[in-house]
C-alpha cells in the first residue's frame, strides 16, 4: 500500500543499507485526493502550510507565478535552501528558440 501511495503522488525513495533515502516532503492533498502542493524541507513557514491547507479545503492548486518560481529554483539539501537553476532556464530558452526557428523554417517555404 505504501508503494502504491508514494507512486501515486510522485514521491521517490531508494533503499540503502541503513533504511531509505528520500527527500523530506510534505504533500498536501484535497479531500478527493487531488495534489494541491508539495512543501520541501524539514521546516515549513506557517504561512505556507496555512495557504496549502486553505487551498486544499477549496480544492484549488497554487498560482502560476509560484509554479514558475519553482521551475527557476531547485532545493539544495546540502545548504538546505533554494538555489537558482541556470541550467533549467537556459534549457527552456534553447527549446523555445529551436521551436520558433523550426516554425520559421516550416512556414518560410517559398
Amino acid at each position: 500500500n505504501i508503494l502504491r501511495l508514494t507512486n501515486a503522488v510522485g514521491f521517490k525513495f531508494q533503499r540503502d543499507e541503513d533504511g531509505f533515502k528520500h527527500p523530506a516532503t510534505l504533500i498536501v492533498l484535497s479531500s478527493n485526493g487531488k495534489i494541491i502542493r508539495y512543501l520541501y524541507g524539514t521546516t515549513y513557514l506557517q504561512s505556507d502550510v496555512e495557504m496549502a491547507l486553505s487551498e486544499a479545503s477549496v480544492e484549488r492548486t497554487g498560482a502560476t507565478i509560484p509554479k514558475a518560481l519553482e521551475f527557476c529554483y531547485r532545493y539544495d539539501p546540502v545548504s538546505r535552501k533554494y538555489v537558482f537553476s541556470i541550467f533549467r532556464i537556459v534549457g527552456a530558452g534553447v527549446i523555445l528558440f529551436a521551436s520558433v526557428f523550426f516554425l520559421f523554417l516550416v512556414r518560410g517555404k517559398r
